[in-house]
């Protein structure tokens, strides 16, 4: 048994999964408490579950880790990502943060949900500054999950950081 875990009312829960079940862990927005963003997915990105967040003036902007982790990649010259951050959150699941214009890790770093990671740019094959945002499992891109729900796939809409 995997044994997790979580805060509940009134104090500490622990959860038990048998070993091998693989759980989403609770992917955040990654962007700092409070924001709103305009996030879009489509057929024609690659890969087709990423999801492309701007804002009006968003250059520079900074960009949290959305959940725990380990920062496994850093690269700032990716032929198509450019600036990118991959950081590990265990059982098989990565997040891809592309197209930085500054990084703050560094590889082998620990950071927690809401640690500035880097800032929005547009380098890599970028036709301007935004952040683009991959949910991996095992490697392969997964529909992105935000706060236990699924994104909807081909649509643009807003996503809003909870206050912290």
């Amino acid at each position: 048994m995997v044994r997790r875990s979580v805060m509940v009312a009134g104090g500490l829960a622990l959860l038990f999964a048998p070993v091998g079940l693989r759980t989403t862990p609770s992917f955040s927005v990654p962007f700092p408490c409070g924001q709103t963003w305009m996030g879009a997915t489509r057929t024609s990105h690659l890969p087709p579950h990423a999801i492309d967040f701007n804002r009006l003036g968003d250059r520079d902007d900074a960009v949290v880790a959305s959940e725990d982790g380990t920062v496994e990649v850093v690269d700032v010259a990716d032929e198509n990502y450019g600036g990118l951050v991959v950081i590990d959150h265990g059982d098989g699941w990565q997040t891809y943060s592309a197209h930085l214009d500054t990084i703050t890790v560094s590889e082998g770093e620990e950071v927690e949900r809401n640690d500035v990671i880097g800032t929005v740019g547009s380098t890599g094959r970028s036709d301007g500054p935004h952040l683009h945002y991959e949910q991996r499992l095992n490697g392969r891109a997964m529909r992105t999950v935000f706060h236990a729900r699924e994104t909807p796939s081909q649509i643009t809409r807003p996503y809003t950081t909870p206050a912290c």
